[in-house]
């Protein structure tokens, strides 16, 4: 190989390395490809329990609360999990998946 050709083999080599990216050289070759990770798992204490969910669909009149449709329907946190909310009964809001989108994490 050239001067030329392995200082570029060497910069996308460390341009790779440096974004996280699996990198591998071979014969003047530069193979780049994305590292596999370990599928994320949801906190358990994030979810509703199926007791919970039914409870609080129940109690909601299998209802959104905000548009009052019955299809597509998501328990939900009113204050999120995310902001300090509890996964608890008295957190809980009924929603369809479109108002439950819009909502986000607020």
């Amino acid at each position: 190989m050239t001067g030329i050709v392995v200082a570029a083999t060497v910069v996308a080599l460390l341009a790779g390395e440096a974004a996280g990216l699996a990198v591998a050289a071979t014969a003047g070759m530069v193979a780049v490809g994305v590292e596999r990770h370990a599928r994320h798992r949801p906190d358990p204490r994030r979810r509703f329990s199926p007791a919970e969910r039914r409870h609080v669909l129940a109690r909601d009149g299998w209802r959104c609360r905000w548009c009052g449709s019955g299809v597509g329907l998501e328990v939900d946190h009113v204050v999120p999990w995310s902001r300090g909310g509890r996964t608890s009964v008295a957190n809980a809001q009924v929603l369809c998946r479109s108002c439950n989108a819009s909502k986000g994490a607020r």
